[in-house]
């Protein structure tokens, strides 16, 4: 069963204007993504979120384009909003950024 807390729409901001819509499939811990760049380009998902507390950890693959994501973060305590940080390993194996980690913000509903 799923975790209610984990909402159904999230609407998130990542590096380089990219703006994600997450829509939970049901009551599962899975979501499908859609990305789009102010450039015009788009690109898909697919995420697993995993909840302890306010803590969460979300895991990214991106069907048809390769490469995955790693993402931690924090919920509010309302679970509204959830912000942290972020790195992809591209198609080629590369991690992306090539140090550090790039931030995200969410709201929840």
């Amino acid at each position: 069963m799923g975790d209610d807390a984990l909402g159904y729409v999230w609407h998130e901001t990542e590096v380089d204007g990219w703006q994600g819509v997450w829509t939970r499939n049901g009551d599962t811990n899975e979501f499908r993504a859609q990305f789009k760049h102010p450039s015009g380009q788009e690109i898909g998902g697919q995420l697993r979120m995993e909840r302890n507390g306010h803590n969460l950890r979300i895991s990214r693959w991106n069907p048809g384009a390769g490469g995955t994501c790693d993402y931690v973060g924090t919920v509010s305590g309302d679970f509204k909003t959830a912000a942290g940080s972020y790195y992809c390993i591209d198609q080629n194996g590369r991690r992306v950024p090539p140090s550090g980690t790039y931030g995200w913000s969410a709201t929840i509903s």
